[in-house]
């Protein structure tokens, strides 16, 4: 089996499925040989276990359009579609826990007739790229997977491995542009699902890392800091020029309730962290000498890994600052 990357709220049914995240994509899956891949009794038992879960035989088409069930919370999307996939299961595996799913894919059976299946993977986000790469099998092997699931929740950064074993999703975009509106999709993320022209993954959210000030607190503090550092108090434009904008600030009384105030405030999480400082961490690096033609990554002579340079203890330095 292979598969494809969607994301949106759409779900297709006669496809194998993985939604992945740029923070977040949906897959779908393709045959891509005539081998069989054989599921035991006990994992259909262990699949199908509750009662809810199985889509019964029968659908019926005029109560569903008489209570308007394809039609909730306003939506089109699904206006016409009533019984439209009866009887039909899906297979659906995640990495991450969101409530929100539930309610909507039980709204999605009631119209459409088809049931699907939500799976979580155990230890979640640590353990999809495995989970993926079993379940969809490898780039050498694509028919290596087991094959269980239609569909996926995943990230990103696990395509890659398995993108050999994903459905092209350019015919059903080209098909159903008026709804997935792929070019509406941010470039970055349109070339993150890519591999040779072929689109296999269509992106469901991604994160922006933005900075955002107050601009309350520079009209509060304009004159002050005017008269304390002989400087007109504006917005930044580099790290540097926040970081000292920030010094001067922090402790200060910005709500007038007696209490010290923050200059900076940045989220703990690592990966928000890192995005804050790519411009530093992936541009063309200095040393006293001048342009060093490197990044921080790898050496771009050899492809050694970067550690022990300048660039890296200046973006500590600065992580440093930021964390005081």
């Amino acid at each position: 089996m292979a598969t494809t990357a969607l994301g949106g709220s759409g779900t297709l049914m006669f496809q194998r499925w993985v939604i992945i995240a740029t923070a977040a994509l949906l897959v779908l899956v393709n045959p891509v040989s005539s081998q069989d891949v054989t599921v035991t009794k006990e994992q259909c038992d262990e699949l199908y276990a509750s009662e809810e879960t199985v889509v019964a035989s029968g659908c019926n088409k005029t109560a569903c359009e008489i209570n308007g069930d394809c039609t909730l919370h306003g939506s089109t999307y699904l206006e016409g579609k009533c019984c439209a996939h009866s009887g039909v299961n899906v297979n659906l595996l995640a990495f991450e826990k969101a409530p929100e799913w539930e309610p909507r894919l039980k709204e999605y059976k009631k119209c459409t007739g088809a049931n699907v299946l939500l799976t979580y993977v155990e230890g979640g986000e640590d353990s999809m790229a495995g989970a993926i790469l079993d379940d969809v099998g490898s780039n050498d092997d694509p028919t290596s997977g087991q094959g269980i699931y239609d569909a996926y929740i995943v990230q990103g950064p696990w395509v890659p491995q398995v993108h050999e074993g994903l459905l092209a999703l350019n015919d059903l975009i080209k098909a159903n542009q008026d709804v997935i509106r792929f070019d509406d999709i941010n470039s970055a993320s349109r070339n993150a699902v890519t591999y040779g022209g072929e689109v296999v993954a269509l992106p469901l959210d991604s994160d922006n890392i933005a900075i955002g000030y107050r601009q309350d607190l520079m009209n509060k503090y304009a004159k002050w800091y005017q008269d304390t550092f002989g400087e007109e108090l504006k917005a930044p434009n580099t790290v540097e020029e926040m970081l000292t904008i920030s010094e001067r600030i922090n402790g200060l009384n910005h709500t007038d309730d007696g209490e010290a105030g923050w200059g900076f405030c940045l989220t703990p999480q690592t990966n928000y962290f890192q995005a804050f400082l790519a411009p530093i961490m992936t541009v063309n690096q200095f040393d006293e000498s001048g342009s060093t033609g490197q990044n921080i990554f790898f050496d771009t002579n050899n492809f050694q890994p970067l550690i022990h340079n300048v660039s890296i203890l200046y973006l500590f330095q600065k992580g440093l600052s930021l964390c005081l």
